[in-house]
């Protein structure tokens, strides 16, 4: 079992806007959030951009909308997570799942993983090939 706590000090800091080259509403963090998992702190920055819980409008009515405050916290973490890869997917799966045990009912939770655990490589790898992309362009401009 993992050990995560989120370090709140200042609730939800996020501010709902409307992305036009996304074409779509994004939650951007207007403060850093912290998270302490099993002695290691995750900071996600002020300006980062959030999609909330990637769930297909489909399953809005069973699972609940992306924006969904029983889960929107964690679900941003997660977004980070995909987007830096500070650790494997799977982690950051399970790290999803185990802050998601306090605060939503076993069935939406084992839902929610199901579906990150089953559809979330494909963000994954299009992260994965995008930090590649600039990790090389960096290297190129330092060895320029």
């Amino acid at each position: 079992m993992v050990n995560v706590s989120l370090i709140d000090k200042q609730g939800l800091p996020l501010e709902f806007i409307y992305d036009e080259k996304r074409k779509e509403t994004i939650a951007l963090v207007i403060h850093e959030l912290v998270y302490n998992v099993d002695g290691i702190e995750y900071i996600v920055p002020k300006g980062f951009p959030s999609d909330g819980a990637s769930i297909p409008r489909l399953c809005w009515r069973v699972i609940g909308h992306p924006f969904d405050m029983k889960y929107l916290r964690e679900a941003v973490l997660h977004d980070w997570m995909y987007n830096v890869q500070p650790v494997s997917r799977k982690e950051a799966d399970d790290i999803f799942e185990q802050l998601l045990r306090t605060r939503v009912s076993w069935l939406r939770r084992k839902l929610i993983y199901r579906a990150v655990r089953t559809f979330g490589w494909v963000a994954w790898n299009n992260n994965a090939k995008l930090l590649q992309k600039q990790a090389k362009e960096q290297e190129e401009l330092t060895n320029g």
